[in-house]
């Protein structure tokens, strides 16, 4: 629309150069006083343009100054928080139909954000409140007289709780460097497979209290990354397929170049997922057991997730109830 306005104003404005024009070639053929007869016909020329151009100016003031002061009243409700705020897209002129559009875009991404941050803030309280609550039930309960076994009974509650606490407010902070691009660190070159089997190693108490039997099938394997990050990242997949194994079922983890670059696989056939829980699983705090009834914190996928956009990384899941879980991450060989 706005093209157009300014095509029809040079158009104008050849149109009355040329009228100019040919009024002084016909006033030049005939004996009339030129002077005066220019003075009124330029006058009146002028006269014409200034009524053209108040007119076109006044359209085209108002379909561009509407859509703006809309634009302005929008973005101040948006500064004093309200995220609903949208605008109408169809406009004439396709200038502000695209600033219109780019608004709304940014103002449902500002909600979502801000919906996040109000989720993680009542997450974040929830995760902590319960173990402190466990701590100073105990901790109460501990001043009045109990037995010895009763005593160390509480005292085994509160340094749970207390580890707890210790692992929620780790998470949370590496997870907060993580988005913030803190641990970025140095790449070296490391094996990958000895770096696994260390983790597993960590874990062989849990593993073997639930009698699992267990499958690694690791090639020799060489990884340029970050050495000291990627453990997180094995500790959390290993620690839940224990978690969700059930009694002496089995647990794999594979490891092997591909054409990507480096395969890792961990594999269970615990309790499994279906396919409500797999578009959540990464989100923080999420926990398909709304009780909160298992053991962690909701965050070790998300920090999963987080490792492996750093890394330049992915990571896919197969998982259906009853049939386990099948978690695949890929690593640049590079």
């Amino acid at each position: 629309m706005l093209h157009i306005f300014i095509i029809f104003g040079t158009i104008a404005e050849l149109l009355v150069t040329l009228v100019v024009f040919a009024l002084y070639y016909i006033i030049s053929l005939f004996d009339i006083n030129f002077d005066a007869l220019y003075l009124s016909a330029t006058s009146f020329i002028f006269l014409i343009i200034t009524i053209i151009g108040i007119f076109l100016s006044a359209r085209l003031g108002k379909k561009i100054l509407k859509p703006v002061m809309s634009i302005k009243n929008a973005t101040k409700a948006v500064t004093e928080g309200d995220y609903k705020t949208q605008l109408p897209e169809t406009s004439g002129i396709a200038e502000i139909s695209e600033i219109t559009h780019s608004f709304n875009m940014m103002v449902r991404e500002l909600g979502n954000t801000e919906m996040l941050r109000e989720d993680f803030i009542a997450n974040v309280s929830h995760e902590f409140k319960t173990p402190l609550t466990a701590i100073e039930g105990y901790a109460t309960l501990m001043q009045g007289q109990i037995t010895e076994e009763e005593k160390a009974e509480y005292i085994q509650s509160i340094l749970y709780n207390t580890r707890r606490l210790s692992s929620l407010t780790g998470s949370i902070l590496m997870l907060s460097r993580l988005q913030n691009q803190e641990i970025m660190g140095q790449k070296e070159k490391f094996r990958l497979d000895e770096q696994i089997c260390n983790v597993m190693v960590e874990f062989e108490s849990a593993w073997e209290e639930k009698e699992l039997e267990v499958n690694l099938e690791l090639e020799e394997v060489t990884c340029y990354g970050y050495k000291e990050l990627l453990p997180h990242l094995w500790s959390n997949l290993i620690q839940n397929a224990i978690k969700f194994s059930r009694e002496g079922g089995e647990l794999k983890i594979t490891c092997r170049y591909v054409r990507e670059g480096i395969a890792v696989q961990v594999i269970d056939n615990g309790i499994g997922m279906d396919e409500e829980v797999k578009k959540h699983i990464y989100d923080k705090f999420y926990q398909a057991d709304a009780s909160h009834g298992t053991e962690g914190n909701g965050l070790g996928l998300a920090l999963v997730k987080g490792i492996l956009e750093l890394s330049k990384g992915s990571i896919d899941v197969e998982s259906s109830p009853g049939k386990g879980s099948c978690f695949t991450v890929v690593l640049p060989d590079a």
